[in-house]
């Protein structure tokens, strides 16, 4: 059985001590000089509460599975995202809190979204992000945009929804576009991520993240049937600011939400987790491996320990969705929302030694599990050492260091973004080895 310290997370504190070590590692070098806002302890990430209810997909197949909106995506050009709000519904989104509060409402406005001159009306407008990144409508707010909230079966390029990711906690404003890049080069259902300049009103809000939404015209584009259950594990914060995380345990799994498919009661979710309660070491791959495609798990851990993505599933159970693929009649973890990657476990207090997403430590307590991740590290090490990801790093910087230079509401001074970037150079350049240090390779 897998205990509760090895998995089954309860009800946390905040803050978590130490968490924020690695925002601290400058301030006597540059004293004076650095402005970005040191990220609150805690989980980080989305706050996507979109459920099932949209929709006729039988208003529109996506041609070609849904490549017609490749072009939004990647690293070729900076588009341009112009968010219009009337009066009344620019005021309800400055009734927003400045800061992130356990109680925000998350709701949608009726806005117009005008992409690179093409003008999508009635579409539904709302500020995203939770911990670290939530900024109200006074910084650097972050966006959700629902194509077709107000009107039923409206699609831009095949597309449903726009993700506008602020950056905020990442001086770079490279490391999720550069993360991803890894994802997908090893095979993983990964979001496809571009940039965009996006002003709200006329009033310029600086440059953001454009991140394809996990939603039913990603599954069309990723997956062969599309018609399975996706989950979001969302987790709850609680008026004291203590929260829950959400995992395939008996105490959370309740707080998965049904985004797509068919609601079952969870029963899906139940399977999971009574696998794992009725796991131990080595028990882990027959019981579990029917359920969940191992292969495709410890892929992920493999590329989650590369990219140092801290607040992902087998570190923080947290940014993932989860998808029940009817062709393989297995779960599969989908990576979200990446702004913590390239930083060191240990920073956050984790260890790889003992991964806190349920899944994750249970796979390394069995040894033909861990034998695959171990495989897949390797594999993991030189498929990037091949990437010549400095030369992608190279590009992207090329792509947005005027538009950085010129943000407006950009939380970082030019001695952090040279700061942060020489560390993802440095970490292109030793990760690996690294890795093979840490595991004895």
């Amino acid at each position: 059985m897998v205990s509760n310290e090895q998995g089954l997370l309860q009800r946390r504190p905040w803050p978590w001590a130490g968490m924020v070590a690695v925002f601290l590692t400058i301030g006597a070098s540059c004293a004076g000089e650095l402005t970005a806002t040191v990220p609150p302890p805690g989980p980080q990430g989305d706050d996507d509460d979109d459920a099932v209810a949209d929709d006729d997909d039988s208003a529109e197949q996506i041609p070609g599975g849904g490549d017609e909106a490749d072009w939004l995506f990647g690293t070729d050009e900076v588009h341009q995202i112009e968010i219009i709000l009337e009066e009344d519904a620019l005021a309800e989104l400055n009734g927003w809190p400045d800061e992130f509060a356990f109680d925000l409402p998350y709701d949608y406005v009726h806005g117009t979204v005008i992409i690179d001159g093409e003008i999508v009306e009635d579409v539904g407008v709302r500020l995203k992000g939770r911990w670290g990144s939530y900024r109200g409508m006074g910084g650097k707010a972050a966006f959700k945009i629902d194509l077709n909230r107000y009107v039923p079966g409206q699609r831009f390029y095949g597309l449903e929804k726009l993700t506008l990711n602020n950056m905020v906690v990442d001086c770079t404003m490279a490391r999720e576009v550069l993360a991803l890049s890894v994802y997908e080069a090893m095979g993983l259902p990964t979001p496809r991520a571009g940039y965009a300049w996006v002003t709200v009103n006329g009033v310029p809000y600086g440059l953001y993240v454009n991140a394809e939404s996990i939603d039913d015209r990603f599954l069309a584009r990723v997956y062969e049937d599309r018609s399975g259950n996706l989950y979001e594990p969302e987790y709850i914060v609680y008026p004291d600011y203590s929260y829950t995380l959400v995992d395939f345990d008996q105490q959370s799994q309740d707080l998965f939400d049904l985004e797509e498919g068919t609601d079952v009661g969870l029963a899906d979710v139940y399977a999971v987790t009574a696998a794992l309660d009725a796991t131990s070491g080595n028990e882990f791959t027959p019981n579990v491996g029917p359920l969940v495609d191992l292969d495709e798990l410890t892929r992920l851990m493999a590329v989650e320990q590369w990219v140092g993505q801290v607040d992902g599933y087998s570190m923080n159970v947290n940014n993932y969705f989860v998808y029940f693929d009817p062709t393989s009649s297995q779960a599969d973890i989908i990576p979200w929302d990446l702004d913590y990657s390239f930083i060191h476990s240990e920073d956050w207090g984790f260890s790889w030694h003992s991964p806190n997403g349920r899944l994750a430590h249970a796979c390394l307590d069995d040894v033909e599990c861990r034998g695959l991740f171990f495989d897949h590290t390797q594999a993991a090490n030189a498929m990037a050492d091949g990437l010549q990801l400095q030369d992608h790093f190279d590009e992207i910087v090329a792509l947005i260091q005027d538009y950085q230079q010129q943000d407006p509401r950009q939380e970082c001074s030019n001695s952090y973004i040279v700061y942060y970037s020489d560390i993802v150079v440095d970490w292109i350049a030793y990760r690996s080895w690294e890795v093979e240090q840490f595991w004895g390779f």
